[in-house]
Order: C-alpha cells, then structure tokens, then sequence
C-alpha cells in the first residue's frame, strides 16, 4: 500500500481499551486452552494436527475432543517460528529455533537457527543446518 498524501487519511475512531478487547472474541468458539506455545497447526489425511511445546519438550498433536494428544515428541525442546504459508496448498516452512541459547530479552532474539520444517502433501520433513 502507498499512501500519497497522508494529510488525507481520516483519523481513527477505533479505541483498543479493555471494553473493545471483551468484545472482539464474541461469537468465537474456543477449540482448548493450553499451557503450551503452540506453533503452527496443518492437516494431514484430513486429521488436525499442532506441533507445541515449551522448554522442556516439543511435540506434534492431533486435536481431539478438545484435546491435544500427543503422536510425537521431538528428542529436543525446540522453537518455531513462520517462514512462509499457503493457506490454499496447506503448505508451510518453519524456521526451528534451540532453546539452548536464549537470552533475557525474550522472542527469538538469541535463539540459534538449527533448520527448517516443511509440511507439504500431507508430509513433514526437518532440515537440520550443519
């Protein structure tokens, strides 16, 4: 998006006081709640599926009757963040971050890079950086 003349932009009536974040989520169903980061969440064979985890351990789930079960723990606790996404493919990249190395200033400041997942035709393969 350009703006050419921003003196012509109207200004905001939008306020994001506590009373408008109330009212934003009505109507919106909440699958589970978690203690857990969740990451990303695809399909495969038309079963949903989340991978998530925390600093001690990292798995991919399947969502079922509002819960997350287990199908794979990951050996290490990792991080994920988006890449890239295609909603009409079902197709992503995620970069995969280490807990190993982080630091006090929070986000993935710190993290080191360890590889990529890609999740494409119902498949999920890691790519780990030498």
């Amino acid at each position: 998006m350009i703006i050419k003349n921003p003196t012509e932009l109207y200004e905001s009536t939008l306020t994001f006081d506590r009373s408008y974040l109330e009212k934003q989520n009505q109507g919106i169903d909440i699958l589970f709640k978690s203690d857990y980061d969740l990451y990303s969440s695809f399909y495969i064979d038309n079963k949903l599926f989340t991978i998530y985890g925390d600093s001690l351990n990292t798995h991919i789930g399947e969502l079922k009757n509002n819960e997350l079960k287990s199908v794979l723990k990951l050996k290490k606790p990792y991080r994920f963040s988006y890449w890239f996404k295609d909603n009409n493919t079902n197709s992503q990249i995620l970069r995969m971050f280490t807990y190993e190395s982080k630091n006090d200033f929070g986000m993935l400041e710190g993290y080191k890079i360890l590889g990529f997942v890609l999740i494409n035709n119902g498949k999920i393969k890691m790519y780990y950086i030498k």
